[in-house]
């Protein structure tokens, strides 16, 4: 990592997130939870992650904010910018729906599907 990051003492944290990207590119993909108390940089681990990903993977992001009214799957309607194929399953308000896209996504052979939902307990 380079100096002046900000991250210098996350360099373990962001190896293992790239170790997760490279299972799941020899298709072992799996699930990462990144947890901690408020404000020791979980967000800014996952930014500086999902910059360093570059071609390596598609990138799926969304945020669940605590500072708007909620609605169900707030964070997948973000997703819904970059990839359009979740907003039929969205409208719908089907959960079963919205997995079923994900799911598609998440199988394609297009190499990797990283899916980062940012402050998920909101």
């Amino acid at each position: 990592m380079a100096p002046g990051t900000g991250l210098a003492q996350r360099e373990s944290e962001l190896q293992q997130l790239a170790g997760a990207v490279e299972r799941a590119a020899n298709g072992s993909g799996g699930f990462v939870l990144l947890r901690g108390p408020a404000g020791i940089g979980k967000s800014s681990l996952l930014r500086e992650f999902m910059s360093g990903l570059g071609d390596s993977a598609y990138l799926l992001f969304g945020v669940c904010d605590d500072l708007a009214s909620p609605r169900p799957f707030e964070a997948f309607w973000e997703m819904a910018g970059p990839e359009p194929r979740l907003l039929p399953a969205l409208r719908t308000n089907d959960p079963r729906a919205v997995f079923d896209v994900v799911m598609e996504l998440l199988g394609r052979e297009l190499g990797p599907t990283v899916v980062v939902i940012d402050d998920v307990h909101w």
